[in-house]
C-alpha cells in the first residue's frame, strides 16, 4: 500500500490534476481508500463508478488475451482477492451516495459510452 499511496500522492500532486481527475484500480484496499481521503484533504471523491460484469465473462476475457500468466486458476485467485479486499470499498463509498453501477458488458464503445454518460450527468 505505501507505494502505491505514495505513487498516487505524486499524481495528485501535479497542476494537471488540480482541477480533476479520474482513477482507475485505486484504491483497492481500505486502507488505500483512507489515504486516499486524506491525500484530497478539503477535495472529496465525486463518484465511484462500479463497473458490472458476471464472473464468468470476466473470466472467459482475461483468458481470451492469450498470456501465458493468465490461468484460471490464477484468475480465480485475482477475483477473490478482488472480493476479499475491494469489493467491500462498494459499501464503503455506498454509504456515501458515490457509487454508480455500470453494466460492463457488451462492445468497449458501448460500455465507454455508458461510463461517460454517468460522469456526465
Amino acid at each position: 500500500d505505501d507505494v502505491v499511496i505514495a505513487m498516487v500522492e505524486e499524481r495528485l500532486g501535479r497542476p494537471d490534476a488540480e482541477c480533476g481527475f479520474l482513477l482507475d484500480g485505486f484504491p483497492r484496499t481500505a486502507a488505500q481508500a483512507a489515504a486516499l481521503d486524506e491525500l484530497l484533504g478539503d477535495r472529496t471523491v465525486e463518484v465511484v463508478l462500479n463497473l458490472d460484469v458476471p464472473e464468468a465473462e470476466i473470466v472467459s476475457r482475461i483468458l481470451a488475451r492469450g498470456r501465458s500468466d493468465d490461468t484460471e486458476e490464477a484468475v480465480r485467485t485475482r477475483l477473490q482477492a478482488y472480493r476479499d479486499d475491494t469489493e467491500p470499498l462498494i459499501a464503503f463509498y455506498a454509504e456515501r451516495e458515490l457509487v454508480r453501477k455500470v453494466d460492463g458488458v457488451g462492445e468497449i464503445g458501448d460500455v465507454l459510452g455508458r461510463l461517460v454518460e454517468v460522469l456526465a450527468g
